[in-house]
Order: C-alpha cells, then sequence, then structure tokens
C-alpha cells in the first residue's frame, strides 16, 4: 500500500513510489539492450483504456474533475501503463510462460486471502500496516464491513480501498486473458475463477 513510506535524507518517500521509480531507472539502464517494439494489440487495450477511462471522469459529479483528472493522469500515466509495457518487455526478453505463472499464483494466493477477509470481515493484513504506517485514518478499513445488496461485507485485498482491489483484479485478469495460450489450462481457470469471486465481493460497481 502506498502508506507504507521510508524516510530518507529527511524526505519521505513511499515504497510504491520508489518501486516504480527503479523500475523506470532499471529500464533507462538497459535501454539499448530492450526490443521496445510494441505490438499494435496492446497499443490497442492501452489506448482503449485511456480514452474509456477519461470518458467515466464525466459521468460522476461526486468527485471534483480537476481532482479526477489529476488522480487519471497518475494512475494510467504514472503507474499502470509502464507497469504494462515493463512487464511485457520482460516476457519478451525472458521465458513468457513461466513469468506468467509466477504472476498468476501470485494474484491466486493474494486472491485467497481477498476471499478469506471477506469471510472473517476483518482485514488483518492493512490493520497492521495502517497502525504502522498510516497518520490518519484510513476510510478504506471501514468499508470491510459494509453491506451491498447480497453481500454481508467487502473485501479490499491487500489494497486500502474495495474498489482498488476490484481495479487491480480486473486490470490482471484482462493481462493474463491476452497470453491465455501460454498461461496453462489449470492454472488459468484457477485464476480466473478467483478472480472474478474477487471482482464481485470488492462490491463496487
Amino acid at each position: 500500500p502506498y502508506i507504507i513510506r521510508l524516510e530518507l535524507g529527511g524526505f519521505s518517500y513511499s515504497v510504491w513510489d520508489i518501486t516504480i521509480g527503479a523500475l523506470i531507472l532499471s529500464f533507462l539502464i538497459h535501454y539499448k539492450k530492450i526490443d521496445k517494439r510494441i505490438p499494435r494489440w496492446l497499443k490497442n487495450y492501452l489506448v482503449f483504456d485511456v480514452v474509456t477511462s477519461f470518458i467515466l471522469v464525466f459521468v460522476s459529479d461526486v468527485v471534483p474533475i480537476n481532482v479526477q483528472l489529476a488522480s487519471l493522469a497518475k494512475t494510467k500515466f504514472i503507474t499502470q501503463i509502464p507497469l504494462f509495457l515493463f512487464t511485457y518487455m520482460a516476457m519478451k526478453k525472458n521465458k513468457p510462460e513461466k513469468m506468467l505463472r509466477y504472476l498468476m499464483i501470485t494474484f491466486i494466493v493474494a486472491g485467497c486471502y481477498g476471499i478469506l477477509s471477506y469471510i472473517i470481515k476483518m482485514n488483518p493484513y492493512i490493520l497492521i500496516i495502517s497502525n504502522l504506517y498510516a497518520e490518519e485514518d484510513l476510510a478504506g478499513i471501514g468499508l470491510v464491513e459494509e453491506q451491498r445488496g447480497i453481500l454481508t461485507s467487502r473485501t479490499m485485498g491487500t489494497t486500502l480501498h474495495p474498489l482498488a482491489w476490484g481495479i487491480y483484479w480486473i486490470l490482471a485478469l484482462s493481462f493474463v486473458t491476452l497470453y491465455k495460450r501460454i498461461s496453462g489450462n489449470l492454472l488459468y481457470y484457477l485464476f480466473i475463477l478467483i478472480g472474478v469471486v474477487n471482482v464481485f465481493l470488492c462490491g463496487s460497481r
């Protein structure tokens, strides 16, 4: 979670931002060795993702548009798109089947925890992290006990908000589906099952 911060040289740095920065630095260092060609299907997917997200900004009238646009710019262009591209380049350079399976197994383990936190209506991991690092109340923690429709709780997995958890799973489901042919049938369908369940249990649109 972004609330985990390190104090270095009198400044406070988010571990999440440090991770993204390290990936960008690694990309620049190995720039000449990397095959930077991006296939048309991946370009189309990213363009579709950005355009549809931009349109949805104007649907909501709760959060000011300028705040949504600023959040969209940081989320898409500093976090999601670089991660998509870096992961694609790494998979192309190394054994894609092996990297994809590591990614899927990691998400499956996290997804099982997300389902567990829904069942027990509590998120021990986030509670511990927030007690150690949070300097202010985190509204998302209280959402674990919120009821929506037939849902008696909402899962937020290893994130700070159910909506964020659902979004990460949708991105993961989309990415893995693009590589279905090399993911392995049993692992793929287990991943899809756990992913869809977590998206549903997050209780967000």
